[in-house]
C-alpha cells in the first residue's frame, strides 16, 4: 500500500512539470479570453442591415425580449421629426445603452425600419469605429475623404448620409453636433448642404450626437 502512494506521488510531480501540460491550459486559458473578446465585441456591434448588438435583420419585438429581457425592453412613442410620432420599442430604457427601435409602417413590432443611438456614453459602435461623440475628423479619417451634412437649427439639423463613396458604409446614418454652437452662426444653418472641408465646420468641433442603423433598404 505505501509503494502505491509512492508510485501515485511520483505520477503527480510528473504531470506537474509536464511542460505540455502547462502549455495545454494556457492555450486554453488564452481560447477562452479570446472567445469572451468576440463576445464583447459583438455585443455593441452596428451594422446596417445585419445587426444591432443581438437584435438581427428579422427580429420582430418577441425576439428583442428574448434575447434581452422583458424587464429592460418597453413599448413609447417616440418623435420622428416634423411633429410626427411613432410607435417604438426601447430597449434599455434611460440608460446610457438605450435604443429607439422603430418598426416599417403597417407592420409595427414585426419588421424593423431602423434603430436609433442618441445617449452620451452608449456603448454601441459601428463597424468602422464610429459611436457617440466620435469627431469630424475622426469621421474623415474612417472615410478616407471628405462627406456632406445638412445644416442646423431645423429638425434634420447635422443629419450626415452621403459618404461621398468613401469607406463607411453608405447606408449608416449619422447626426453631427456642434460643441462649439457659436461657430455655426451664420454660415452652416438652414436645409442645405455642407461638404465637411468647409472651414466653420472644423471650427464647430463637430461629433456625432446620434447614429441610425436602417434594415430592409
Amino acid at each position: 500500500m505505501k509503494y502505491l502512494s509512492i508510485v501515485f506521488l511520483v505520477i503527480l510531480t510528473i504531470l506537474a512539470c509536464d511542460p505540455n501540460n502547462s502549455n495545454s491550459n494556457s492555450n486554453n486559458q488564452t481560447k477562452k479570453v479570446e472567445n469572451d473578446t468576440t463576445e464583447v465585441v459583438s455585443k455593441w456591434l452596428c451594422i446596417p442591415n445585419k445587426q444591432v448588438g443581438l437584435i438581427v435583420a428579422d427580429a420582430d419585438e418577441e425576439k428583442i425580449i428574448s434575447a434581452y429581457g422583458k424587464e429592460n425592453v418597453i413599448r413609447e412613442e417616440v418623435g420622428v421629426g416634423e411633429g410626427e410620432v411613432v410607435a417604438a420599442t426601447i430597449v434599455f430604457p434611460k440608460s446610457p445603452n438605450e435604443l429607439i427601435v422603430e418598426w416599417q409602417e403597417g407592420f409595427e413590432y414585426k419588421k424593423l425600419s431602423r434603430i436609433r443611438i442618441e445617449k452620451p456614453n452608449a456603448q454601441w459602435e459601428t463597424e468602422e469605429g464610429i459611436k457617440i461623440g466620435t469627431t469630424l475628423d475622426e469621421l474623415l479619417e474612417m472615410n478616407g475623404k471628405d462627406f456632406n451634412f445638412y445644416g442646423f437649427e431645423w429638425d434634420y439639423g447635422g443629419i450626415t448620409n452621403d459618404w461621398d463613396g468613401g469607406k463607411i458604409n453608405s447606408q449608416l446614418t449619422v447626426f453631427l453636433d456642434p460643441k462649439n454652437s457659436e461657430a455655426i452662426y451664420p454660415d452652416l444653418t438652414g436645409d442645405g448642404v455642407f461638404p465637411s472641408s468647409h472651414p466653420k465646420a472644423k471650427e464647430a468641433q463637430l461629433e456625432v450626437a446620434a447614429i441610425v442603423i436602417y434594415f430592409g433598404l
